[in-house]
């Protein structure tokens, strides 16, 4: 540290809660995902239909959806528990809420009366509340991937000194 700056002091706490927060927001996400993927996977068929009701993409693009969304979440939910890839998890997870956001927006929008399919064989209609849900995933993964983020190790940090002198070739210790 140069003289000229002075330290940043930080609660003793906030490293603890900060921690315990991430872990929380893990463990909640990483479930939601889980228990949607599998719900999902226990009705292939209506997962098919509950993506073509939403009118935005073909039968082929619908099927292939349908057949990598559920594993997509089981499988992000997982890793996100297992603290196993977590910031790769936490952008897929903000990524699907993001996406699942706009897909029932835009239903909204359009006036269609359909069955969101977020939890496989849901008889619930998109409408606010499902969008708030939406929102509410993208919200707690975007805070995962933020906190995350902040407690992996910073690898990209520059070299020591006397490494870059070594490096350069100089002999300097």
């Amino acid at each position: 540290m140069r003289d000229d700056q002075t330290p940043i002091v930080r609660s003793s706490r906030e490293p603890t809660a900060l921690r315990g927060a991430e872990l929380v927001l893990r463990l909640c996400v990483g479930a939601l995902l889980i228990y949607s993927g599998y719900e999902k996977l226990r009705d292939p068929v209506g997962l098919v239909h509950a993506i073509d009701a939403y009118r935005l993409f073909g039968p082929t693009s619908g099927l292939a959806i349908a057949i990598v969304l559920p594993w997509l979440e089981v499988i992000s939910g997982a890793c996100l528990i297992a603290h196993v890839a977590a910031g790769g998890a936490a952008l897929v997870a903000a990524l699907l809420g993001l996406a699942f956001v706009i897909a029932q927006t835009t239903a909204l929008a359009r006036g269609l009366m359909i069955h969101c399919g977020c939890f496989g064989d849901s008889a619930m209609t998109v409408g606010p509340v499902t969008v708030a849900r939406a929102a509410g995933l993208l919200a707690a993964a975007v805070a995962t991937l933020v906190l995350v983020a902040r407690s992996a190790p910073n690898d990209a940090s520059p070299p020591a000194a006397s490494e870059a002198r070594a490096a350069d070739g100089d002999g300097l210790p």
